[in-house]
């Protein structure tokens, strides 16, 4: 998240799978808005038929009935599911695909103060810090023991597993068929506590509060950590990349998987495979590494909420100042 955004499209639901987006409006810039609406799901049926070339919403009832717009606080991507979060505490989400093969089910409603979705399974924080999962295997996660027993302030899902930021600067982490294996995160000696949590496909980083990074997962993301202080980190597939206090990037891992760092200087990264996104000040985006033609690529427009799929495609999501939201893949 970047900051919050009135919402007025939801394109970045349709079906990234595919490797187009396909809206209703302009289909050039994949880009229309529409009006507010409350998605919902029966069981084991798709949101969105993604038999034909442009997928359609199957389901809409409208979700705001004061008529006040509601802005977005966030989005995150799944690999099989999107869920959009409002400033309300409301969540909008969706299953993608013609099956349900893992009969992933909406979460509980809201109100939520963060969410944050892995393969088949997402997990939200609701105002109080208590922790709240839905889908493959959610009636683990929602025992009353183990992960559930503590309170968060933030929470991030991988492919398989969860970790959550407690209210005491600590990091438990938990595979999302086995809560019982919660385990603790070491701080480093010296190391003061964790302030701020990163997920990615292939592996999790903390921040402690003097900007300190330490990161568990892939061998390649957990080894060759910067010794630098950073102040935002974005996980790609095997490699991260974070931000310094200048607004520079320094990337770690296996970089024979993407490129180098451009020399720009941006506020916020983001990732999806082994393609990043930095946030200009101006609110354009600038991207770079897997796949992305010559290397780079600038995304014109004030950006304020840019989020990257969980998954091994490279699929991004803006939604502008001006309301108006533009999905993008590098295949």
């Amino acid at each position: 998240m970047l900051q919050k955004a009135t919402l007025k499209m939801l394109c970045w639901l349709m079906a990234l799978g595919v490797g187009a987006v396909a809206c209703s409006g302009d289909e050039a810039t994949g880009s229309s808005p529409v009006t507010d609406a409350k998605f919902e799901l029966s069981d084991g049926a798709a949101l969105f038929d993604t038999s034909s070339p442009e997928p359609s919403i199957l389901v809409a009832d409208d979700a705001n009935q004061s008529g006040a717009a509601p802005e977005v606080q966030d989005i995150s991507y799944g690999v099989l599911h999107r869920c959009i979060l409002f400033d309300d505490g409301a969540i909008n989400c969706a299953v993608l695909g013609s099956t349900n093969i893992y009969r992933l089910s909406l979460p509980p409603e809201g109100p939520y103060m963060a969410i944050s979705l892995g393969y088949s399974h997402g997990c939200g924080l609701r105002r109080n810090g208590a922790l709240e999962c839905w889908g493959e295997h959610a009636e683990m996660h929602n025992s009353s023991s183990g992960p559930r027993s503590r309170s968060y302030l933030a929470i991030e899902a991988k492919s398989n597993s969860t970790c959550g930021l407690d209210l005491l600067g600590r990091i438990l982490c938990w595979d999302k068929t086995d809560p019982d294996s919660a385990a603790e995160i070491e701080m480093p000696e010296n190391l003061g506590p964790f302030v701020a949590l990163y997920g990615g496909v292939t592996g999790h980083c903390g921040l402690d509060a003097g900007g300190t990074t330490v990161c568990w997962g892939s061998d390649a993301v957990a080894s060759d950590v910067p010794n630098v202080k950073l102040k935002a980190i974005a996980i790609g597939i095997g490699q991260a990349c974070g931000l310094q206090s200048s607004g520079a990037t320094i990337c770690w891992g296996d970089v024979r998987r993407g490129v180098e760092p451009p020399q720009d200087s941006f506020d916020a990264i983001v990732a999806s495979g082994n393609t990043y996104c930095g946030h200009r000040e101006d609110g354009s985006l600038l991207c770079w590494g897997h796949r992305v033609p010559n290397g780079q690529e600038t995304r014109a427009g004030e950006f304020s909420v840019v989020a990257g799929s969980r998954g091994y495609h490279s699929d991004f999501c803006g939604i502008r100042r001006d309301g108006q939201m533009s999905c993008w893949s590098y295949r």
